[in-house]
């Protein structure tokens, strides 16, 4: 019995609705958002099995029932092997005419390989075929349902995790439908006619065998357990360090900058440790089970044989001839009844399949026939055509977030938009602009009122032309990882070059024409090899492309310089006298952004509560006035406020938006334009499995305090896997008692052979426990040890090192799961070669010594009987494995789509999406026939193979006997010997896992553990200087370019000397190289030329610890990076030993007055997704307070307050910097105008620097950049 091809499968993922995992925009939340769900979960709906054929045709109908009639017969054809089999032992014990009956059962042999053949590559192949038909169209049609969805339904489900669902899903629905089905029919078939052939052939053995099978039971109820406990314990602990390893790789700046690298590889160890255990005991029980269930069998042959013996003493006859019951019908009816049995318990997995295609359909349909209440599909876009927008009206507009509908964000908003206004909605955080800006779009629908486009209700135009002539623009701007030119073009892909061209110049993408690939550069993860202002500009560029009638910026410039902003700002201003009437609507904080609007509308707490231009709404002194006098600092200067000049001002950063894409992580973008181009990465592995030679010393002192384990491991592979060959010996010895004429010596040998059944058993249950639990110990004890390692050298690793594209945080958490987890599988590999060792050795050496004539013939079968069980295998999991490149892009496609379906949907790409999908995977579906040919060709080939070999060896040991050169006994001990040695050689070999994986995990992971990291902050080898003025700092020449782009220098020769307690602001254009500044100061990297100082005694900075260094800066950063869990815990990430007092100072100086009822103990969410921006930066400054610092590293560290807010936070950063020397960037200079020094930095050199009186007496830069 092919126990290789038994199989469990976890049942599909049931796409439900699931809690929202990020807050609704203009809102804080509630205390109930963190309660946990405890609700008992329900039975899952299903629908009916007929109702997965909907899509399939009628002759694709035909073409699957034709592939479960091949199983049917392939079922009946493994049965009448094992009854000709049977009879052949008595044809060879006959004592006459021995050489015609065995070419009798030699020719039914031949026969039954013909139907095998047929029947099984029927089977295989045609239900394979049909499941890759309909995968085709399900995808389609389920990826079609699901973009036409309305943002509501998005914003109720966790989107990040759809494009998984949706794959899952169809998976299993195929699945159920193609091969496992045939399997159903197979089995099935197998059952019943097994049962027939038992009854009919000695029906009182049959019942004493079905009696047994109750024991069997009790060892597969062990092997399900073990196999639950392994794919859910083990797998759910590792689940939880793999979401902490990958949170940590996402925040690699920050835990780098707070010194945790420690403390989050400790929390990561912490749940590796359950992961192991969890394993080590599903191996015992996986090992006990095996050993149990074998065991069970061999009892159960000697059961059969003792009560056939007993039924031949007592004078019971066959059923067919009036003859005494002989040792073939005994063996005929066991192995009829025995494959009953297994075809029965093999039955449960492939029907759990078919049971799961329902569960799994059931959510397909949800999603099929859930009709959006917004969007409008194909065929149902049919409202009214727009050309032109003319006006927008707003009237008694009420809105609540349908995944928060007890919270109003808009409460009877009134107010009108004409064609070539230019409007600005400003506002605190909470107010409603964000989604006034998504109901103008139309992803929502108000509660009440009405929202009007050109004096018609919005409800009653055609979608897919409103959005046409929009153009949106946001804070966080949404880039694909691809090139700057695809970018773009996202959205307009049918511009023409000058068109582009346009688009770019109008943005100011002037830092392209510095690129050596300009337009065709790669922009990295989520735009990562670019700063925020030149991802803002490429957003723009993008929306300009579109020649949109209404233009929505959403902080469309919050990223720029002032340099930047004031020109792509004229841009904005100056498209109304290009003759085109192009509506201008903003979302501001930065008032100067709005000063030149014609309407100004002012929104507090979901309710206009003031209109007007700038100089009227100044006039009347009211909310707008004070949003101005807080960010300009008083009456004084409000007074002197007018459109051609105000002071760069602080600002709030924009509201939180409700994040349908399902993380707003520049990590989750992924590409959306794929390349149909060759994967190098085969040619890679082609190369590495050809010349790599693993290190399997290395390998093994991963294990080393298991090494103890080793000897009974192998010592029980041996005996399991001589099991089958020894078998062989007890049954022929048996089989040949039945041949005695004395029905007494016949009971008399059958007892006597008891006892060597009674020593099998109990050999194979310590076999298998011995091999697979000690195994387990030393596999579970590597994996471990190689994931804690792994992890330990990526956090060693400088920060650029996570700069290279090939090192994202997706693509190391990947690595961290899968190449431990594969390089552990070489503990397998031991127990397998053990076993394969055993078989052989037992087999061989029996088979030898009884007759090397028939063992030499017989094992020329032993390399096809092997490839016959390894093809067998394949051709049963080929179902299951990917399509290739081809699939790897339709993937890729779907779940751009899902992540970034706002941006998808302003740009009404889903229709492009659907046909994108649809022709690139009709090369998967065109590929997946031609994959099941070949697997219907390879499953009945070597189930064919089978029935051959069996056949070659009776002829070949018949003619043995005929010839008098060996004797019954002696023929088919030999035979049998190296025919069930070869299948237990099959049994062990397919515990070996995938070796090319294994290899290729194997190199990959010492080649990241190998590379030596060029600023090691784990384990630094620096001193801790004696120094009194630690935040005095100097740069020398220092001249830098990042790793991955060394053709691009940022900083040229940069020098200045900053003292003790100074305050330091720096400003200039965006790419000045400001960030990297700050990024050399913490030595994430080390300058190419030049040297940097610290301290009075201008040490230099290589040379310190940097563990201690970084313990002395607090960094607060524009986006800040917020871990999952409570809001204490972040405050103090990265401190030890902080005081209650210095707490409480410190979340008073941050305005940390936010928190319900659960204070410091509230849970932030995913990246703080639970919080607002300002909430967030809030809670940042106070993590970096409370650090009590020498320096203060702050990047627009105000940027996301609203203007009371950053007042309040601004003057409590200034009380707490006295003493510390203090670094900001800054695009609003007012911020920086206090600094005791200001550097200018433009083209990646200082280009000013004095204070800000000393550099507006200059009259230079910085003067211009104040005046702009």
């Amino acid at each position: 019995v092919d126990f290789a091809r038994l199989s469990w499968s976890a049942p599909p993922l049931v796409m439900s609705k699931v809690a929202p995992t990020r807050r609704d925009p203009d809102t804080v939340g509630t205390e109930d958002d963190r309660k946990p769900q405890t609700s008992k979960p329900s039975k899952p709906p299903s629908v009916s099995y007929f109702k997965l054929f909907t899509f399939s045709t009628a002759p694709e109908k035909v073409l699957f029932l034709v592939g479960c009639g091949g199983g049917v017969v392939q079922g009946i054809s493994q049965i009448l092997m094992f009854i000709t089999f049977s009879e052949a032992f008595d044809f060879a014990a006959s004592s006459s005419s021995v050489r015609d009956r065995v070419w009798t059962a030699v020719a039914e042999f031949l026969r039954l390989a013909a139907i095998a053949f047929a029947s099984g590559a029927v089977q295989s192949g045609c239900t394979q075929a049909f499941s890759e038909l309909q995968k085709g169209r399900i995808r389609k049609a389920y990826f079609q349902a699901v973009t036409r969805q309305d943002i509501a339904w998005f914003d109720v489900r966790t989107a990040g995790s759809l494009p998984s669902r949706i794959q899952n899903d169809i998976d299993v629905m195929c699945m159920g439908i193609g091969d496992k089905a045939g399997l159903v029919a197979l089995h099935s078939s197998m059952c019943v006619t097994g049962l027939i052939f038992g009854f009919v052939r000695g029906w009182r053995i049959a019942i004493c065998m079905l009696l047994c099978f109750p024991f069997m039971g009790v060892g597969a109820a062990i092997m399900g357990k073990a196999m639950k406990d392994s794919q859910g314990e083990t797998q759910s602990w590792y689940n939880q360090a793999g979401a902490v390893a990958e949170e940590v790789l996402f925040a690699i700046r920050t835990v780098v900058s707070f010194g945790t690298e420690r403390k989050e590889l400790e929390r990561y160890t912490a749940l590796l440790g359950p992961a192991r255990k969890g394993g080590v005991a599903a191996q015992f029980q996986m090992g006990l089970g095996m050993g149990y269930t074998f065991a069970v069998i061999e009892a159960m042959y000697g059961v059969a044989f003792w009560f056939g013996a007993r039924l031949m003493l007592d004078g019971f006859f066959g059923v067919f001839e009036a003859r005494i019951l002989q040792g073939g019908d005994v063996f005929s009816v066991f192995f009829c009844v025995l494959m009953a049995g297994f075809a029965l318990g093999q039955l449960g997995e492939p029907a759990q399949s078919l049971r799961g295609a329902c569960i799994a359909g059931a959510s397909f349909f949800e999603v099929i026939n859930e009709r959006p209440k917004v969007e409008q599909g194909a065929g149902e876009d049919t409202g009214l055509e727009v050309v032109e927008i003319d006006s927008i009206v707003f009237a008694d507009v009420r809105f609540a977030y349908p995944a928060r509908p007890e919270i109003t964000v808009l409460n009877r908003a009134s107010f009108s938009i004409q064609a070539g206004q230019k409007v600005a909605f400003v506002g605190e955080s909470g107010s409603g602009k964000s989604t006034i800006i998504a109901l103008i779009e139309r992803f929502y629908d108000a509660a009440d009122g009405t929202v009007s486009v050109n004096n018609i209700d919005i409800r009653a135009l055609r979608l897919s032309s409103l959005r046409k002539l929009m153009g949106f623009v946001g804070q966080e701007p949404v880039l694909f990882c691809t090139s700057l030119r695809n970018n773009i073009r996202y959205g307009s892909p049918n511009a023409s070059t000058a068109d582009l061209e346009k688009a770019c110049k109008d943005a100011q993408l002037d830092f392209v024409s510095k690129l050596p690939n300009g337009l065709d550069t790669f922009v990295g993860s989520g735009g990562s090899q670019f700063s925020g202002g030149q991802k803002q500009r490429v957003a723009l560029a993008r929306a300009l492309l579109k020649k949109p009638s209404v233009l929505l910026l959403d902080e469309a410039t919050s990223a720029l310089d002032s340099t930047s902003e004031r020109m792509v700002q004229e841009t904005l201003d100056a498209l109304s006298s290009t003759g085109r009437k192009v509506t201008t609507i903003s979302v501001a904080h930065r008032l100067t952004t709005v000063i030149n609007s014609d309407v100004i509308f002012v929104l507090k707490q979901g309710v206009i509560v003031e209109q007007g231009d700038h100089t009227t709404l100044l006039e009347k002194k009211g909310e707008y006035y004070g949003l101005v006098a807080s960010q300009a600092g008083g009456d004084a200067v409000v007074a002197s406020v007018s459109k051609s000049q105000v002071q760069e001002t602080a600002t709030e950063a924009v509201e939180e938006k409700p994040d349908s894409k399902g993380g707003a992580s520049a990590g989750a973008a992924q590409e959306l334009t794929v390349h149909e181009e060759e994967d190098p990465e085969k040619a890679r592995a082609a190369a590495i499995l050809k010349t790599y030679k693993t290190p399997l010393m290395r390998l093994a002192k991963f294990c080393r305090q298991e090494w103890i384990c080793v000897l009974p491991a192998v010592v029980g592979a041996l005996a399991f896997g001589a099991k089958d060959p020894c078998l062989a010996i007890v049954l022929t010895e048996a089989i040949e008692a039945f041949s005695y004429v004395s029905p007494m010596a016949t009971w008399e040998s059958v007892v006597d052979t008891m006892q060597y059944f009674i020593i099998l058993t109990v050999t194979t249950v310590l076999g298998g426990v011995l091999q697979f639990g000690f195994i387990g110990m030393m596999k579970e004890g590597m994996t471990m040890r190689m994931r804690e390692a792994t992890l330990e050298h990526m956090l060693r690793m400088e920060v650029g090192f996570h700069d290279d594209p090939d090192h994202t945080p997706a693509k190391l958490s990947y690595a961290l799961q899968t190449y431990a987890f594969r390089a552990g599988n070489m503990m397998s590999g031991l127990g397998a070669y053990a076993g394969v060792m055993g078989a052989l050795g037992v087999g061989l050496g029996v088979g030898f010594w009884k007759s090397w004539q028939v063992a030499g013939m017989i094992l020329l079968t032993i390399p096809v009987t092997v490839a016959a069980q390894v093809v067998a295998m394949q051709a049963v999991m080929v179902g299951s494995k990917g399509d290739g490149e081809e699939m790897k892009m339709v993937s890729q496609v779907m779940s751009d789509a899902c992540n970034n379906v706002r941006t998808v949907r302003s740009a009404g790409a889903e229709p492009s999406l659907v046909e994108l999908v649809e022709r690139l995977q009709s090369k998967v579906v065109s590929s997946g026939l031609k994959r099941a040919v070949l697997a219907g060709f390879s499953f009945g080939m070597s189930q064919a193979i089978t029935f051959l070999v069996f056949g070659f060896g009776f002829w070949w040991a018949g003619e043995m006997i005929a010839n008098g050169t060996n004797d019954f006994g002696e023929a088919m001990t030999s035979m049998t010997c190296i025919l069930f040695g070869a299948m237990g050689l099959g049994t062990s070999a397919s515990f070996l896992g995938d070796v090319s994986k294994t290899k290729l995990a194997c190199h990959d992971l010492f080649q990241l553990l190998d590379r030596k990291s060029e600023i090691d902050g784990l384990s630094p080898q620096g001193s801790v200087p004696v120094a009194s003025k630690l935040g005095q700092v100097e740069f020398e020449a220092v001249a830098f370019a990042y790793p991955f782009r060394k053709e691009v220098v940022v900083l040229k020769s940069i020098t200045f000397k900053v003292e003790n307690g100074d305050s330091v602001g720096l400003c200039g254009p965006s790419g000045g190289g400001k960030s990297t500044i700050f990024a050399m100061l913490q030595r994430f990297y080390d300058p190419a030329g030049g040297s940097i100082f610290i301290t009075e005694n201008r040490t230099p900075l290589s040379t310190v610890d940097i563990r201690w260094w970084r313990s002395k800066i607090g960094v607060v950063g524009q986006e800040p990076i917020l871990f999952d869990t409570t809001v204490g815990n972040n405050i103090t990430y990265g401190s030890s030993d902080v005081k209650a007092a210095w707490l409480e100072k410190c979340k008073e100086m941050a305005k940390i007055d936010f928190l319900g009822p659960d204070g410091m103990e509230t849970a932030v969410g995913p990246k703080g997704s639970r919080l607002s921006g300002g909430q967030k930066q809030r809670l940042a400054i106070c993590r970096a307070l409370v650090r009590d610092p020498a320096i203060m590293i702050l990047d627009e560290a105000t940027s996301a307050l609203d203007s009371a807010s950053e007042t309040v936070v601004q003057a409590a950063l200034d009380n707490c910097l006295e003493g510390r020397t203090s670094f900001a960037i800054a695009h609003r200079l007012s911020t920086i105008q206090n600094s005791k020094v200001i550097l200018v930095c433009a083209e990646g050199v200082i280009v000013e620097s004095g204070s800000h009186d000393e550099l507006m007496a200059a009259d230079g830069v910085y003067a211009k950049l104040q005046n702009q």
